[in-house]
């Protein structure tokens, strides 16, 4: 298609007095406008906001946003999936149309899927460089905030293909089972994500002890939480199909004695539910007897590091029933939940219809969509069936052995007393042999010369012999980490989520075993809510401190200006026994970043000048130095 010829004669100042490419730009924006128009797209296509016409094709406006969202699609064999709609759906959206066919969000025909009457356009009637075109021009179709560019000024060539090997913000899982807690649109902060080598991923959240999401594709998207101050969650990764749910939002989840659905939101609301944390903020009910009240806890997971196509076991009580649960998925959409344990009384578990609808069971009784197990040993099997995609992204196998690793050193200079040197430590790269952002927030050291590093988001490392070696994945934002062995392969470490005991069970020299020990506090997803510490007191008490959040609508400032709480025991220290048993022992902190205990075995803690705090200052207290914890709450593994 030949360019309008006003495109041909834009100038721009010279402001470097040489030589510029000014004769080779265009307004993309504008040129991407004319395309639209041109090639027939707008007699299908509204682009106004609220456009009531009816169109046979989908309203544009709001659909390419600066941050992609996701929107739902009808695939295959008419199954339905959530995919991010990005700058790849819009390029298979123009190509092959009907490979994907958009579901109207509005209007009468509100949940339906469009007819597959829009033509493909081939690199004849639109090449690669217009279509992105006019992808610039319909990220101009946005509320203010959300919008691109309404003028861009480039040369017309096609982008660059993004490639998601290179970016090391996408996550990738290899030929091993990948974990990473955190929060993700539909699930809490507390959620644990399992990324499988299969390409079919899920996740399994505390909030009400079950699996709430499953897609195909890429990993996670770590862009939302690892760039700037981050606190705008994961996402999912490259070329993902998001499995709906349909009515029921969860896979297979355990009922309390009563037959209700066991839920934390008001300690862990989904990300970004905001009518749910302020809902907990002004309850007037005291966070621990919520907890007590509902009677059940998320205990932990184990994986067995030998294997690398091995699920999780995710384990939990509810109230004396302890139950372990296995979720495999198989390429072709084959579900089994395994569950084992010890039931006290019988134990009903609530079921998706849409994914158990044919369901069969190895032990227990089945009716409509309840599945009762009796009380003794638990060993069951419940198996369905998930729709998924024919086709899905994957990775092509990565080359680089990221474990063990060398240490890359090099000599540094600084003014230093007598006696110490320094020198500069490279860290490992990651599973694609990519620089990671590393960030080395906890330090330990144990008996054998074994340096344990914890890092925000890059797991836990073990440094010895001069080689890195990988330890524990899956913490989100770990600021701390104790070792309780001679070798560095039993660790307590911090994280925002909760407190967490870190084992290696068989030797291997790899993490499988990851205990809960405290997850009493509320955790809404905040990127400000850390967890400081822990450290260990002489009689073996972990104490640690969480912070106040910052930022988020309805939060609660008491009079301050940005520094906040939506409940559940911010801005307290806390601390805990080798069993779980835990004591509130002081409040009123603001940013407590450092915490330490002292010869005397007094806790210190050093909170950070702002909102409250007029300055920066150092406390201690005499009641964290006992011995004896009085048990304002227990809620220790059975």
């Amino acid at each position: 298609m030949q360019l309008p010829a006003d495109f041909s004669q834009i100038t721009l100042p010279k402001t470097s007095g040489g030589e510029t490419n000014e004769a080779s730009l265009i307004d993309t924006v504008a040129l991407g406008r004319e395309l639209f128009n041109s090639v027939g797209c707008e007699a299908c296509h509204a682009v106004h906001k609220n456009d009531a016409s009816v169109t046979s094709g989908p309203n544009l406006y709001g659909l390419f946003r600066n941050e992609p969202r996701m929107r739902e699609i009808v695939e295959g064999e008419g199954h339905r999936f959530q995919i991010k709609v990005g700058r790849e759906y819009l390029h298979r959206s123009v190509r092959a149309p009907s490979d994907q066919i958009a579901v109207a969000e509005s209007g009468p025909k509100r949940g339906e899927p469009y007819l597959p009457v829009m033509p493909p356009y081939p690199q004849e009637v639109l090449s690669d460089a217009q279509i992105d075109a006019i992808g610039d021009y319909l990220a101009t179709l946005n509320d203010s905030g959300d919008a691109g560019p309404a003028v861009r000024l480039a040369t017309l060539a096609p982008a660059k293909p993004y490639d998601p090997l290179a970016d090391a913000l996408q996550w990738l899982v290899g030929d091993e089972v990948r974990m990473q807690r955190g929060p993700l649109p539909g699930a809490s902060g507390r959620s644990i994500h399992v990324g499988h080598p299969n390409g079919v991923n899920y996740t399994f959240d505390p909030r009400v002890l079950a699996v709430v999401k499953i897609w195909q594709g890429g990993f996670l998207d770590m862009s939302g939480e690892l760039t700037n101050r981050g606190g705008r969650g994961l996402a999912l990764g490259y070329e993902s199909r998001e499995i709906a749910f349909g009515e029921t939002p969860f896979l297979v989840a355990p009922l309390d004695t009563q037959g209700h659905l066991i839920d934390f939101s008001f300690k862990e609301a989904k990300f970004g539910d905001t009518e749910a944390m302020l809902a907990a903020l002004n309850d007037t009910r005291d966070p621990l007897d919520r907890i007590a009240q509902i009677d059940a806890q998320f205990l932990g997971y184990y994986r067995d590091s030998r294997d690398k196509t091995a699920n999780p076991a995710f384990k939990y009580r509810v109230g004396q029933n302890v139950i372990e649960t296995v979720t495999s998925i198989s390429p072709s959409g084959e579900i089994v939940v395994a569950l084992v344990g010890t039931l006290k009384t019988p134990q009903t578990f609530a079921l998706n219809p849409q994914f158990f609808a044919d369901a069969t069971v190895s032990a227990g009784t089945l009716a409509q969509d309840r599945w009762t197990l009796p009380a003794g040993k638990l060993n069951a099997t419940v198996r369905g069936k998930a729709p998924l995609a024919q086709q899905a992204w994957r990775p092509a196998p990565s080359q680089h052995r990221f474990t063990p690793a060398p240490l890359l050193t090099e000599p540094s200079t600084a003014r230093l007393p007598a006696g110490y040197s320094i020198e500069n430590y490279y860290p490992p790269k990651d599973n694609y042999g990519r620089d990671q952002l590393f960030e080395a927030l906890g330090l330990a050291l144990s008996k054998d010369g074994t340096v344990v590093v914890a890092t925000r988001n890059a797991g836990i490392w073990r440094l010895r012999n001069n080689e890195w070696h990988f330890f524990a994945e899956g913490l989100f934002d770990s600021l701390g980490v104790v070792v309780e062995d001679d070798k560095g392969l039993v660790v307590v470490a911090g994280q925002k989520a909760e407190l967490t005991r870190i084992s290696d069970t068989n030797g291997d020299g790899r993490a499988d075993l990851y205990e809960t020990l405290f997850d009493a506090h509320s955790y809404h997803s905040n990127y400000h809510t850390y967890m400081h510490g822990p450290v260990r007191k002489p009689d073996g008490t972990y104490c640690f401190a969480l912070n106040l959040a910052h930022g988020g609508p309805g939060l609660y400032l008491a009079g301050g200006n940005v520094m906040g709480t939506y409940g559940g025991f911010n801005g307290w220290a806390v601390c805990v026994d080798r069993k779980g048993k835990f004591e509130l022992v002081a409040n009123g902190l603001r940013s407590p970043a450092g915490i330490g205990v002292g010869p005397d075995g007094r806790v210190w803690i050093a909170d950070n000048q702002g909102d409250f705090v007029a300055t920066s200052k150092c406390t201690s207290s005499r009641r964290m130095r006992s011995t004896a914890i009085p048990r304002v709450s227990s809620i220790c593994p059975a």
